[in-house]
């Protein structure tokens, strides 16, 4: 680990709601995973994080009863673009204070205010505020939202999606994504089979499936390629995803403590 570690870090829809029930925060998870950053964050005063987070049971219900990601196109998809992003931003609300609670400094940088994408690929996107906060220790959160698209009207962002496009601006050591799931196993649903190491250039095919709850944005599958292709452009980067249930298991990982499945 760096001596001035640069890192981004997801805590997941399926972590920080019940992706079962609509609107259903675990505000004790979000609580108790923010605990471990703010420790982590006093120990490494020269540290730079930016935080994430994913919609979960907020914005990808709604998203999915309106098929938002697909592209919005007419008067009412724009309206129901509109309640996709009120519900992403309840969670995103409750977020942001939880943080301010704990003494996080944080300053939230939603993509539906400030970024336009192509094709769900991010075009346009001033990012010196960001990038100015980033540098001053404070933590800038990112989290899974709509935004504009020129090809599509509009469609929503993960926020694996957002980091991809922040890595190639800030470069950071590490990325990590906290979710339910203990990390990629090669027998799910079952789970008995996890895979420890992955390389970037690893075919998955014929295993890997999207989320068992409602995930617009492809679930595991999508995380694990859109991971790799993360990597493959920032070589030496490497990226965790575990769960975030075990214990002290979000501080684990931003010391360095790999579990779950490490791409590389």
């Amino acid at each position: 680990m760096p001596d001035n570690p640069q890192i981004f870090l997801k805590l997941g829809g399926s972590l920080i709601t019940d992706k079962n029930q609509a609107e259903t925060v675990r505000k004790d998870v979000i609580q108790n995973c923010l605990a471990q950053v703010k420790r982590w964050l006093n120990e490494n005063p020269s540290s730079r994080l930016v935080l994430g987070h994913g919609s979960g049971s907020f914005g990808h219900y709604a998203a999915k009863t309106f098929h938002t990601r697909e592209g919005v196109r007419n008067q009412q998809d724009w309206m129901d673009y509109a309640s996709v992003w009120q519900s992403a931003r309840k969670l995103n609300n409750f977020f942001i204070n939880a943080c301010v609670t704990l003494g996080i400094p944080v300053v939230d940088f939603p993509i539906s205010a400030v970024a336009i994408t192509n094709n769900r690929v991010v075009e346009t996107w001033n990012l010196e505020s960001l990038v100015e906060t980033f540098n001053h220790h404070v933590v800038p959160v990112v989290h899974g939202d709509v935004c504009i698209d020129r090809s599509l009207g509009g469609t929503i962002l993960s926020t694996e999606e957002i980091f991809r496009h922040l890595a190639n601006q800030l470069k950071p050591n590490r990325i990590l994504l906290a979710g339910a799931e203990g990390g990629v196993y090669a027998d799910f649903p079952v789970n008995q089979r996890l895979i420890p190491h992955l390389s970037a250039s690893a075919v998955l095919s014929g295993f890997l499936q999207g989320s068992k709850a409602s995930d617009v944005t492809g679930g595991m599958a999508a995380k694990v390629a859109l991971s790799q292709e993360i990597v493959q452009a920032n070589p030496g980067l490497e990226i965790n995803i575990f769960s975030g249930f075990e214990t002290d298991a979000i501080y684990k990982a931003l010391t360095g403590e790999a579990s779950g499945t490490l791409i590389f």
